[in-house]
């Protein structure tokens, strides 16, 4: 067997835990751990300290975390929780983003600015839920009326530009092959979520029950193989794994929280392990990796890079934030609309996708890849603070004028 080097892997494991440590030092300021994971992975990358590279265990693993970080967002996601105005105003908000990233970026383009318009409009069009979630839910705001129509905009601003980047951003030149592999694939993960709905073998599920807290965990392994066979599924039929793996999530919390009466609890408890998993292990690798890779010489090096880094965090709060925080107002569904139009506008995960993805195929400059990228971690790192902190120093929970119906 060939000797083996886990120096790289030992080292991200190290700063993953060193970072809720370095949180836990910062009281007054509730700073996401994703995003010291960054910053931690950026000073011990090569192009600081060069004590992390990003080889070939740790972008293997990088890659397990970033698809197991949609799992958890797909497993969050409760469509009963979200329906009816909440799940409506974050879809319009949605469209609205589109109205207004499309010409922005293409007068972005026209100017100079090397990026092709459809790239840009799908890094503007984001919302990093996944990252949310924890900083929402640390904060007690999960079950509140904010918390629902963020979590349906944060649900909107991940699967749509999911959709999109596996339509339009495909290797594929036949568009129409795409879109019928798309179907296809949606077809197979329905079938799939109605078949295990409707057949539940009796030893089965008893045996998912016996083994929940028991050495032989089948709930976790059968889920874990769910969402490998689904990111594997997307591979094959030429679509962004990222389908598969928030698929994946979304039919483990449909099954299992449907199941009967105990259902709720039985995810509750498995949700628990996948955290652990998730949280505890693989994607801390991948935020770790995303700042060990972040072209830093890129973005301190120009000038014009860091006023691009600016004015793209700027883009994401009118172009994300601004339609949906004004339609929530509207609709009566948050008091204000600042803390929404500052958590919708965080974004990352899907940022760094889709400049990796235009960068590969030369559309865009890896100046301005940088500057998404560092707009999208001060983003993570500024806009669910400050958010979070109006809605403290408003004194009340952040209620609703009426009931969202």
């Amino acid at each position: 067997m060939a000797d083996v080097d886990v120096t790289n892997l030992v080292v991200a494991l190290v700063l993953a835990g060193l970072a809720p440590v370095l949180v836990d030092l910062l009281p007054r300021v509730k700073v996401p751990v994703a995003v010291v994971e960054v910053l931690l992975g950026i000073v011990a990358g090569p192009q600081v300290l060069g004590l992390l590279h990003v080889d070939a265990i740790v972008d293997g693993l990088s890659d397990f975390g970033l698809a197991f970080l949609f799992f958890l967002a797909g497993i969050e996601l409760d469509i009963g929780r979200i329906r009816g105005r909440p799940l409506a105003t974050a879809v319009l908000g949605w469209a609205g983003t589109l109205v207004l990233a499309v010409p922005v970026a293409l007068v972005l383009h026209a100017v100079g600015l090397r990026a092709a318009p459809l790239y840009l409009t799908l890094a503007l069009a984001t919302t990093a839920l996944g990252a949310l979630l924890p900083a929402l839910g640390d904060a007690g705001q999960l079950d509140t009326p904010l918390g629902r129509i963020v979590m349906a905009c944060g649900s909107v601003g991940e699967f749509l530009p999911i959709v999109c980047i596996a339509l339009l951003l495909t290797p594929s030149t036949n568009h129409l092959r795409t879109v019928l592999a798309l179907n296809v694939f949606v077809i197979v993960v329905l079938a799939g979520v109605v078949l295990a709905r409707r057949w539940r073998p009796a030893r089965f599920v008893r045996l998912v029950r016996q083994t929940m807290h028991e050495s032989g965990q089948l709930g976790v392994r059968v889920s874990v193989l769910l969402l490998l066979a689904l990111v594997w599924l997307a591979a094959e039929f030429g679509l962004d794994v990222l389908l598969g793996s928030f698929a994946a999530g979304v039919i483990v919390a449909q099954v299992i929280s449907t199941a009967d009466e105990e259902g709720r609890a039985h995810l509750a408890s498995l949700q628990v392990k996948f955290e652990g998993i998730g949280y505890g292990f693989a994607i801390p690798l991948f935020f770790v990796a995303t700042g060990a890779t972040f072209d830093l010489r890129a973005l301190l090096g120009s000038p014009a890079a860091l006023l691009m880094m600016v004015g793209f965090l700027a883009l994401f709060l009118v172009v994300r934030g601004l339609p949906s925080a004004l339609l929530a107002r509207r609709r009566r569904l948050v008091p204000t609309t600042a803390p929404l139009l500052l958590l919708t506008a965080t974004a990352l995960p899907l940022v760094v996708t889709v400049t990796d993805l235009a960068v590969r195929a030369k559309a865009m400059s890896t100046q301005v890849a940088s500057a998404l990228v560092g707009a999208a971690m001060l983003s993570m790192l500024l806009f669910p603070v400050l958010a979070l902190e109006l809605v403290k120093r408003t004194g009340r929970p952040a209620v609703a004028a009426e009931p969202a119906r």
